[in-house]
């Protein structure tokens, strides 16, 4: 069941034709959202807009795409987007974007919270634009993150915070500190709470075997890439609820015809039709499709 929504703060406006911006204006007027049109840099406000309204910037330059970047906003890019300018958002840290111009009607403008209980997501990777993508794709469904200053943060949040999942760059943490696996194993015996740990490692690099041996594969039973991680994140959201499709078995007259298309006869028989579609599961899918760029390998060359 989806519970509690929230409206996008911010839509960003890509190469859009002025058909799609008519549209897109109707559709949120539809939906009760004023549209507040941002033009430069210095008209960029220092507040988040209020509620049930939203600020909407048109093909805006690198220096506005970061500000708002670093206001956290949640932000949504609508419009067909190159692949040199895939890379550069997804290096600002942005993690919504929808370029299906001719289903604006279906854009996601709504996040949805599960009423079942949320988690709580600690983020370690490394890569600051990478933890704000995760963490806005985790907080869209619902779940609690915490994103730490560095690693060594983990020793106070597992006591304090008690965080259902961790993920953390291995290589980092050890480079930093030998005795990484035994001060995180510490702070799990002494908190008694243990979290399942995500590691993400780089395999290229030398020492996999002696890393595994010295315990990282008895606190982290997954070992995975960045990009095999945030595709799997993503690739997840795409789960359709049980049942998508509700079937019902009737009787139906079968017309078998020849390719010429003749009757040849008429059968009466049983069959599962469809009875009802899910439109929850409906929605929850159009939502994902707004992360489905970041399946895309060309971001992680």
């Amino acid at each position: 069941m989806l519970g509690k929504k929230r409206f996008i703060q911010c839509i960003i406006k890509s190469n859009l034709d002025e058909a799609s911006s008519d549209f897109l204006n109707q559709f949120l007027k539809w939906k009760s959202i004023s549209a507040q049109n941002i033009s430069g840099k210095m008209d960029i406000p220092i507040l988040p807009p209020r509620e049930s309204s939203c600020y909407v910037f048109t093909n805006p330059k690198i220096e506005i795409l970061t500000e708002v970047r670093n206001n956290f906003w949640d932000t949504l890019i609508l419009g067909e987007l190159n692949k040199e300018e895939k890379l550069k958002i997804f290096q600002l840290g942005y993690s919504k974007v929808w370029s299906n111009l001719n289903s604006i009607n279906n854009l996601p403008i709504e996040s949805f919270s599960p009423k079942e209980k949320s988690l709580v997501i600690w983020i370690y990777s490394g890569k600051p634009f990478l933890d704000i993508i995760l963490k806005e794709i985790f907080e869209s469904i619902g779940h609690r993150v915490i994103l730490p200053l560095q690693w060594t943060d983990l020793l106070e949040s597992i006591p304090s915070a008690k965080p259902d999942c961790v993920i953390l760059n291995w290589d980092l943490a050890l480079e930093s500190n030998r005795n990484c696996i035994e001060r995180i194993e510490h702070s799990i015996e002494k908190s008694n709470h243990i979290p399942l740990i995500l590691g993400l490692k780089n395999f290229h690099l030398a020492g996999l075997a002696k890393n595994l041996m010295n315990g990282i594969s008895r606190i982290s039973h997954i070992l995975m890439t960045e990009k095999q991680l945030l595709q799997s994140i993503v690739q997840s959201l795409f789960i359709a609820p049980n049942p998508l499709i509700e079937l019902e078995r009737k009787s139906i007259l079968h017309w078998d015809k020849t390719v010429r298309f003749q009757l040849k006869g008429i059968e009466l028989r049983e069959e599962d039709l469809i009875h009802k579609i899910n439109g929850e599961a409906i929605k929850m899918l159009d939502f994902a499709k707004q992360f489905k760029w970041l399946l895309d390998d060309d971001l992680f060359h």
